[in-house]
């Protein structure tokens, strides 16, 4: 699993490639919470995840949620078609969880 931020002028932009399960979570968990101080405007692409499993999407939606609440929005750029799957094997519809601009709290 890779973790790559940069920051542009409309804000912060992450790509994360690689299996995003279990085993990885604990990094990428850390790499969020310090990310989430650095920009009110974060775009997350997932396009290049190859695994993900149930660890995967409870850290995805926590991130989104905890965004939302930080009066901070989010926009999920792209995404894999395993975390589609990951999310539909698990009965979340992933239109639901990846909606373009969330920003509930704003």
């Amino acid at each position: 699993m890779s973790f790559i931020k940069e920051h542009r002028e409309n804000g912060l932009y992450i790509k994360i490639t690689g299996a995003l399960t279990v085993y990885e979570i604990e990094s990428l968990h850390t790499e969020l919470l310090n990310s989430f101080n650095s920009a009110d405007t974060m775009f997350l692409n997932l396009a290049e995840v190859s695994d993900c499993d149930v660890s995967g999407i409870q850290l995805i939606i926590s991130a989104i949620r905890t965004i939302e609440k930080s009066n901070k929005s989010i926009s999920i750029t792209d995404v894999s078609l395993s975390i589609n799957n990951a999310f539909s094997l698990c009965g979340i519809n992933p239109a639901d969880i990846f909606r373009p601009n969330s920003n509930k709290g704003k």
